[in-house]
């Protein structure tokens, strides 16, 4: 093929996205939906297909956390149909929104993995102090005995650590920046 033939057929490919973006622009089908809710302070749904059927921002005053916590389904549509939080999934939200330092002992586990990971030393016996809540999911159908995950923010690390709790106990994830 000569050069200005994939020259012209490039345009082409280029023109008829470019239509189809302007075309696409606008319909709701795909997008995240900013919803009312009586508990969340914000409630996001988001489209079917997607890892999450809601996620939320909880507006929290606490030495713990830095205003804002995030919460987050653990489910899907495949999982369960109602885009919004089930009466389970908010009494769990409920439970800890009300008093993060509930999840702590839940992360400590994962964290002291993390610490000696990043750090090379032994979680410190005040390892709360380094720590914020930055937001959990919440297990399916809100059952504490199913899969969920801790993030905190560790200001010492300046990075995010990142514990998958099972069967009350936790585990490092990730780190991240």
């Amino acid at each position: 093929m000569n050069a200005d033939f994939l020259m012209i057929l490039l345009v082409v490919a280029m023109s008829a996205g470019f239509i189809l973006a302007i075309f696409n622009r606008g319909r709701s089908v795909g997008k995240v939906t900013n919803a009312e809710h009586e508990y969340f302070t914000r409630l996001f749904l988001l489209p079917e297909g997607g890892h999450t059927r809601w996620e939320a921002e909880q507006d929290v005053v606490s030495g713990l956390a830095d205003g804002v916590v995030s919460v987050v389904a653990e489910d899907n549509y495949q999982l369960v149909s109602e885009a919004y939080p089930s009466d389970a999934e908010i009494a769990f939200s409920k439970r800890f929104l009300g008093n993060l330092s509930l999840l702590l002992p839940y992360a400590q586990e994962g964290v002291a993995q993390g610490w000696q990971t990043w750090f090379q030393e032994t979680l410190p016996d005040d390892w709360q102090q380094y720590f914020i809540v930055d937001g959990f999911t919440v297990p399916v159908e809100g059952d504490i005995d199913k899969p969920w995950e801790i993030t905190l923010y560790c200001e010492r690390a300046e990075h995010y650590f990142c514990v998958s709790v099972r069967e009350g106990r936790s585990k490092l994830c990730s780190i991240d920046g």
